[in-house]
Formats: C-alpha cells, structure tokens, sequence
C-alpha cells in the first residue's frame, strides 16, 4: 500500500513538472513559428497569435480541471478513510451487543460510537500521518498510545511490538510506554505464552481483567501511588491472522464494550503501519 502512496505521489510531481514544461515548450514554440513562418502581413500574424492563443487556452484549462481532480481525489481519499475506521468502531460495538434481543435504547446508547471516540480516531490517522517513516516509529507508537490512555481516562500503557532476533523465537519486545512504572518483576521482553503478553501474542485474542489483585499494577504521581483495577491486552493482528504487536492499558475504571470496540479499531490501524519485518533493524537495538 505504501509503495502504491508513493507512485501516485510521484506521477503528480511528474505531472506537476510537466505543467511547467509544457506551457515553456508553447511559449518557445510560438516565438519559433512566428520566426519560421516569416509572416509580412499584419492580419495573418494577428490571426496565428489568435491561434496559438486558443491552443494556450486549451492547456490551461485541461491543467486546471487535472490538478482540481488531484485535490479533490486527495480530499476525497482522506475522508473515506475516516470514514471506514470510524464505521467499522461502530459495526463491532454493535456486533457485541447484538446478541440479547432485550438489550434497551439506554444499554445500545452506552455501547455506540460516542464523538469523542471519533475525534480520537481522527487525531490518531493524523498523527500517522505525519509519522511515514521508520526513524519516527517509535515516537509514532508513543503518540497512538497517550492519545488511547489520556481518551480512556487510563493511568498506565505499554506497547509490545512482536520482534524475531537472528537465529531466535519471535518475543514481544517493549518499545513504548505511558506512565510506565517499573519494577524488579516486571519484563521488557516476553516468549510467546509467556505471562499475558505472551498469551495474547500466542491466541491473537483481546483480554480483559475485571477487579485486578491490590498491589499488583500500581499506577504513581508525584502526590501518591494507587492501584489499578482494570487491566485489557489488546492484540494488533494483520490481515492474514499474524499477531505484529500487543499493547496492555490498565485503569481505576472498568473497561465498557464500547472500549472493547475501540480499542479493537485502534489495533487495526496499527496493523496497517506495522509491517512484518520493517522495523526490525530498529527495535533490536
């Protein structure tokens, strides 16, 4: 898909380029046949620049109707996009809910799409969209995950991003935090199976822990420390089934379906940035 980007990016420079040459050539080429054809007559040389004005004219208008259909064909991309992540949120919230016939307008309300979570879905294309390269991956992955935690109200996040060492099994490395707190039990990197990292790179399925043990994730501010009760890992698969990353948020407050949903979403946009080997070079430092 990206090198698709970056074809059509460079056809419009060509095009572009060519809107600059062509109209040179023209004004050279009137000049030149002006000269060639050695016109004496004034009314035969008002009626070749009244021509070769005409054909001026022509370009000009097929230039601008070109680069009007770029933008518009930009703009229009842009929007589709928005469109299809913010929509597909939508259809899984109300895929779980879709299973109790007796669910209420109150209970439907709760699990739908709210706008916050929209603009969240929104500020996160646009964050991806200004990190396009390899040395930004790992500011890129920081940013995706304050905006999820600051939008979740959650005072802990961790990124895993699933990585293969020469001559080694694939491990769940940690390459970005939020709030991280570290302690002596706490890993960097995990073997798949290995903790609930390694499970969910293992089964590639999301996990959420209701009424998490006192003490056992500790969320810290410089006023006091408390303990988080909640706790998800959510898995980032691609579109053939393969786990690429896992990321684990944990909170005071309990994770509603619409979370789920969203948190889902967010993990398929990263699918999409995370391609299979692209960053190893990077992360195994």
């Amino acid at each position: 898909m990206k090198i698709i980007q970056r074809l059509a990016v460079f056809a419009i420079i060509l095009f572009i380029l060519g809107i600059f040459f062509t109209a040179s050539y023209l004004n050279s080429w009137r000049v030149e046949l002006l000269s060639t054809l050695k016109l004496s007559r004034m009314e035969d040389i008002e009626k070749l620049r009244l021509a070769v004005a005409n054909i001026f004219w022509v370009v000009g208008v097929e230039t601008a109707l070109g680069l009007f259909a770029i933008l518009m064909l930009l703009l229009s991309r842009r929007r589709q996009v928005e469109t299809i992540y913010v929509e597909r949120v939508g259809k899984i919230g109300q895929q779980k809910g879709s299973d109790s016939q007796a669910a209420t307008e109150d209970q439907t309300d709760n699990t739908s799409i709210n706008n916050s979570q929209k603009q969240l879905m929104r500020n996160l294309l646009e964050v991806m969209n200004l990190h396009n390269n390899n040395r930004e991956f790992q500011k890129l992955l920081e940013q995706v995950l304050r905006l999820v935690c600051t939008h979740l109200e959650a005072g802990q996040g961790g990124l895993y991003l699933a990585i293969q060492p020469e001559n080694e099994a694939i491990q769940a490395k940690l390459v970005a935090t939020y709030a991280y707190y570290t302690t002596e039990t706490r890993k960097n990197v995990y073997e798949v199976g290995e903790g609930l990292i390694g499970q969910v790179m293992k089964d590639g399925k999301l996990i959420n822990l209701k009424n998490v043990p006192e003490g056992y994730i500790m969320i810290v501010s410089g006023l006091g420390n408390v303990s988080a009760k909640h706790l998800t890992v959510v898995p980032v698969i691609n579109e053939y089934g393969q786990v690429l990353a896992v990321f684990e948020i944990a909170s005071l407050r309990e994770f509603s379906e619409a979370d789920e949903a969203l948190l889902t979403e967010v993990a398929l946009l990263l699918a999409k940035e995370i391609a299979e080997g692209e960053y190893q070079n990077i992360l195994l430092d």
